[in-house]
């Protein structure tokens, strides 16, 4: 599985159970704490509405709002929305650009 399949399961599995911890991440897609923790802050970095909760009991939740059902984007949805990228400024291609680094391939 790559970046973008875990990225996207992760929002996926989000929207399903609200909050979770790293460990259980950890466990769930059989990689590193630090690489969730690199997930989980590329997501937040792609203003998605994930909150880090610290100390002993601490994880990752998502706002109640919150819904995703998404499935991986095609190669060619994914260039789309580059092109598109090209052509907004201020926070609008911040947000997308934000939004394709969360969800590409490293």
């Amino acid at each position: 599985m790559g970046v973008f399949e875990r990225r996207i399961m992760i929002l996926e599995y989000l929207s399903r159970n609200r909050q979770t911890t790293y460990d259980h991440l950890v466990n769930e897609f059989e990689v590193s704490k630090s690489t969730i923790r690199e997930d989980v802050q590329a997501l937040i970095d792609a203003h998605l509405p994930i909150e880090k909760i610290r100390g002993r009991y601490g994880g990752i939740k998502v706002s109640k709002t919150f819904h995703f059902y998404g499935r991986p984007m095609t190669a060619r949805q994914i260039d789309l929305l580059k092109r598109i990228s090209l052509q907004l400024k201020g926070e609008d291609a911040e947000i997308l650009q934000g939004i394709l680094y969360a969800l590409e391939s490293k």
